[in-house]
């Protein structure tokens, strides 16, 4: 670890343990946040193929989502979805192969990534856009998901009507929720109060419990 980043991880120990000295649920909203935050966006120059696309953009829940089609007129949809701090422009290389394969391609920057606006994702708001994005440019049955993609993926088609004619490729999905927390803790060198709030606040984020968030349970009603 350089040492910019050392000192940028002291300064957030600092000042959350300074918060849970007042506050344990604000201590709590600030580890949530930061959890929720990418610190890194590729904005990196359009691959050629992404310039050739169809540029598709939209209003969600107060961002502005850049997407990319290519090949509208097939009515075999799929859909890319990028991890968290990553782009769908990081897929350049399957676009051709898969138009070769007669698929219409959809690929879209989540909140907070890539082209798109915004400073937070978290799982559910990536679950809600996958659902929009089906009602306005699906049906969608066939996926390419990485990373938190992956994850966010698993837990809407699992609450689909679905069957064997879906298709979905997850490459090294973000796997468990609580897993990720738990490095996140540990690395911030927070105790167990805290995250009993932190693990509150995710349920009322995500209506339901971190351990939810998990590509092992979803898998077994896909």
């Amino acid at each position: 670890m350089r040492l910019s980043q050392r000192v940028v991880l002291y300064y957030i120990r600092t000042r959350i343990g300074l918060l849970a000295s007042f506050s344990k649920k604000a201590a709590a909203q600030k580890a949530l946040d930061l959890f929720c935050t990418p610190q890194y966006r590729n904005k990196k120059k359009l691959p050629r193929i992404f310039e050739a696309a169809e540029k598709i953009s939209f209003s969600f829940h107060g961002t502005v989502i850049q997407g990319y089609r290519w090949n509208k007129t097939s009515a075999k949809k799929l859909l890319i979805l990028h991890g968290f701090e990553s782009s769908v422009i990081n897929f350049d290389r399957y676009i051709a192969p898969l138009i070769k394969k007669d698929y219409c391609i959809l690929a879209f920057d989540a909140p907070a990534h890539g082209r798109s606006t915004g400073r937070k994702i978290n799982v559910a708001i990536y679950k809600e856009l996958i659902n929009y994005i089906n009602t306005q440019y699906g049906p969608v049955t066939n996926f390419i998901a990485h990373s938190m993609g992956g994850l966010a993926l698993s837990v809407t088609i699992e609450e689909w009507q679905h069957d064997a004619s879906f298709k979905l490729v997850l490459i090294a999905p973000a796997t468990e929720t609580t897993t990720a927390a738990n490095s996140l803790f540990k690395t911030l060198k927070l105790n167990d109060s805290i995250r009993k709030e932190f693990d509150i606040l995710v349920h009322q984020a995500g209506q339901n419990p971190i351990s939810w968030f998990s590509v092992s349970r979803a898998a077994a009603n896909i």
